[in-house]
């Protein structure tokens, strides 16, 4: 696990929530009388061309997105394990969930250095400059963890 891992699960994460937004963007282009529904309650739209593709990109987008997040889960799930198994402070491994696997949960976005700050100043009193040489110190170990 290195740092480029660590930050790929964060970009999945962005690609994950732009593609979410994407499919309601293209869910909101279909009005809500294009949908119909059969008896067993299954809805699909209505037969125009226009409807008919745009749910092809949802259903297009919704596979992508499937595809990012089951990459993501299997990267975060390793990362979680190396984490847990490297050797080094609590302070340090808390700082490397915070930035690297952790959302903002009101935005969903990954989170940014000043969060990280907050975070770990209130549970670890720990001050910006030791967060830095704690963050550095804790990639470093990781990329010469071996499991």
């Amino acid at each position: 696990m290195t740092r480029s891992d660590l930050e790929y699960i964060r970009h999945l994460n962005d690609l994950i929530y732009g593609g979410c937004m994407h499919i309601a963007e293209l869910k909101s282009k279909a009005y809500p009388g294009a949908i119909q529904y059969d008896d067993t309650g299954a809805s699909k739209p209505a037969p125009t061309n226009k409807l008919e593709r745009v749910f092809e990109q949802v259903d297009a987008e919704e596979r992508r997105i499937n595809k990012l997040i089951d990459k993501r889960y299997e990267l975060k799930s390793r990362a979680l394990h190396e984490i847990k198994n490297a050797d080094m402070e609590c302070a340090a491994k808390h700082i490397l969930y915070l930035r690297y696997l952790s959302k903002d949960p009101l935005t969903g976005d990954n989170l940014s250095w000043s969060d990280v700050y907050r975070y770990i100043n209130r549970y670890h009193n720990i001050q910006k400059r030791r967060i830095f040489q704690l963050h550095h110190d804790a990639v470093r170990k990781l990329q010469n963890h071996n499991i």
